[in-house]
């Protein structure tokens, strides 16, 4: 059994400051002191290669005289991208800082840096909500009945259209301003930026509440709509892995008439966005969908008893076809489907409904994007005409399905 014996004075940091360290081989502590004017400090080690970690980063208060390294004052460790940071209010003295490993941590050479400084920004969008605010820190709404208190979640959203009115709040639970006190919010809807809003940075240890007065629009359907505080990564943070927020909703689409064509774009990436999705997230695909009009038959006549949804794709490309229950609010529907059609390229899909066997009613129709050749499409909805006996019919461009009810 080898044992590391080591005798260390400790070096010292000037404020703010930072030090490149490389550890040699065997070589298990390292110690450095500051001299403290009191208040929150931030204490940060980073190793150059995450691989040659774990380390460990103790700060040891100014009242510590003797004992063990072990309990001697607050410790971390490392992290997977090698990093490990202390926030804490310190005392007015010299406290030292330690860094150090076990045997089992390794002994080979490790570089890495160490710096101390005051608290440094922390901006954030998943903090505790406030009382007025339900559900998130990204909030849409489908009407401007809010204040900067008083953001109630969304009953409903109303897809396809600019109905969407979007509010949030950031916070900087650091210590230090934002330089220049402007600060910029990227929007993202399935993972694609679609707006950025530049406005006030909040001040240290306090939030800002934005009410945005132009709605947006969004297609029907159900989509992640995510928002990340400072996207670009251009203020100095304690972390930035708190800087965004997001959560799946579900906006309630247009109608499509009866015998109408109409065309549709490329459905979003069915995974677009899961990763700003806070851990353990219940999670559907992300899909556009439209409605289909609520039967006026089946008739007396014959007439109505079936309908029939097609999907045909943008040639090369694909499209996938789902049908669901109704979407009623923002969070529930296109979730669980009642059947789906999934054909590949340059293949129309097809779903058909038997009012005989179920009741009339309007359905949801979500067109997904499969894993390859996703493409735009053109949809249409056709209800079932009471035949009677076999008559010549003729089928109209740019018709994809006629349903025809013969009685036997």
């Amino acid at each position: 059994m080898t044992a590391y014996v080591q005798k260390k004075n400790n070096a010292f940091l000037t404020l703010p400051g930072s030090s490149a360290v490389s550890l040699a081989a065997d070589e298990m502590v390292r110690l450095w002191q500051f001299n403290c004017p009191g208040g929150r400090m931030f204490m940060k080690l980073q190793l150059a290669d995450p691989a040659q970690g774990p380390l460990n980063l103790t700060l040891v208060p100014s009242s510590f005289s003797y004992g063990p390294l072990r309990g001697a004052g607050t410790t971390v460790t490392t992290d997977a991208a090698g990093q490990a940071y202390l926030d804490l209010s310190l005392l007015a003295g010299a406290p030292c800082i330690a860094v150090w490993r076990d045997a089992y941590q390794g002994h080979g050479p490790v570089n890495f840096t160490i710096s101390v400084e005051p608290t440094p920004a922390d901006l954030s969008m998943i903090e505790n909500l406030p009382s007025g605010w339900q559900g998130n820190a990204f909030v849409p709404r489908p009407d401007q009945n809010v204040t900067t208190t008083q953001v109630p979640p969304p009953p409903y959203l109303i897809g396809d259209a600019n109905a969407t009115w979007l509010n949030y709040f950031v916070a900087n639970r650091g210590a230090t301003a934002v330089a220049g006190g402007t600060l910029s919010t990227t929007f993202l809807g399935d993972g694609q930026m679609f707006n950025i809003d530049y406005h006030t940075a909040p001040n240290p240890n306090s939030k800002i509440f934005v009410n945005l007065t132009t709605p947006f629009y969004f297609p029907g359907g159900r989509h992640v709509l995510a928002a990340y505080a400072d996207m670009g990564h251009s203020v100095p943070e304690i972390t930035s892995t708190n800087n965004f927020t997001a959560r799946q909703w579900v906006w309630i689409p247009a109608v499509l008439p009866m015998d109408v064509s109409s065309i549709f774009s490329t459905p979003p990436d069915v995974f677009g966005g899961w990763a700003f999705m806070p851990s353990g997230s219940p999670l559907w695909f992300n899909l556009n969908g439209t409605r289909t009009p609520v039967p006026s038959g089946p008739d007396q006549n014959g007439n109505g008893w079936r309908m029939a949804v097609a999907a045909m794709p943008d040639p090369g490309t694909d499209v996938d076809l789902k049908l669901f229950e109704v979407a009623t609010t923002a969070t529930t529907g296109f979730d669980t489907e009642l059947a789906g059609s999934y054909w590949g390229p340059d293949q129309v899909d097809f779903c058909l409904v038997d009012f005989h066997n179920t009741t009339p009613r309007a359905f949801d129709v979500g067109l997904m994007a499969p894993a390859v050749q996703a493409g735009g499409s053109r949809v249409q909805i056709r209800s079932s005409k009471y035949l009677g006996s076999a008559t010549p019919m003729n089928i109209a461009q740019p018709t994809m399905v006629v349903t025809i009810y013969i009685k036997l």
